[in-house]
């Protein structure tokens, strides 16, 4: 339902567009988790990050979930769990690119989408432009202190609201939240990304949300 029958996803996946890549690494990483795979999960999550920048804000929450849903967290089993795992294969993917050029790719990757690529779709720049704050599609803005002022107060929030409740529901739902909001203010916000963060949406409604089921997972 969240992919086929979703106006918001389709078009765009027979375009060709890459937000189906991260959808399935999401339902990878919810698989794992349910069954208390946690390297498994971290290494899919290590996957997606190094194949699309998406994927980077359901990071931060991952690992507050993998420590708050353990009534003692022991910091030396997570690193080599869950951190280790996350960074081989991120690690493997793309320190070949920035070994053949690095300025290259973070250019291209970082400097290039943040901050000279035309504002697009239906975030702040758009209505920015809109408003003339901005004067042309191309034209420089910090949208970087934007999504920090925005993004980060939200993000401690989610975590703190992932400590008092770590379920896998309220991880999906937070990790959707915290990617809506810094892609909002982002130089793009296409409608893609609306589709994506649609389809976070329902799948986080329909998880089971006990946070015994989750603290047991983990615990496994």
């Amino acid at each position: 339902i969240t992919v086929g029958l979703n106006p918001l996803f389709v078009p765009f996946f027979s375009q060709g567009r890459n937000d189906v890549l991260i959808l399935f690494a999401v339902g990878m990483i919810l698989f794992f988790l349910q069954r208390g795979h946690i390297t498994a999960a971290a290494f899919a999550l290590g996957l997606a990050s190094a194949t699309k920048q998406t994927a980077w804000f359901i990071v931060p929450l991952f690992f507050a979930y993998l420590l708050f849903s353990r009534a003692q967290p022991n910091w030396r089993d997570l690193f080599r769990r869950a951190v280790l795992p996350f960074f081989i294969p991120f690690a493997l993917i793309v320190i070949p690119f920035l070994l053949w050029d690095a300025r290259a790719f973070i250019d291209d990757t970082l400097i290039y989408p943040s901050a000279t690529f035309p504002i697009a779709g239906y975030g702040a720049g758009q209505f920015l432009l809109m408003l003339g704050i901005i004067p042309n599609d191309t034209a420089p803005f910090p949208f970087v202190l934007l999504e920090i002022i925005f993004g980060v107060p939200l993000l401690l929030w989610l975590a703190r609201s992932l400590r008092a409740r770590p379920s896998l529901r309220a991880l999906l739902a937070a990790s959707a939240a915290f990617t809506f909001v810094v892609a909002f203010f982002n130089r793009v916000f296409q409608d893609n990304y609306v589709g994506y963060l649609v389809a976070l949406g329902v799948i986080a409604y329909f998880l089971e949300s006990e946070t015994t089921h989750a603290k047991s997972s983990a615990a496994n």
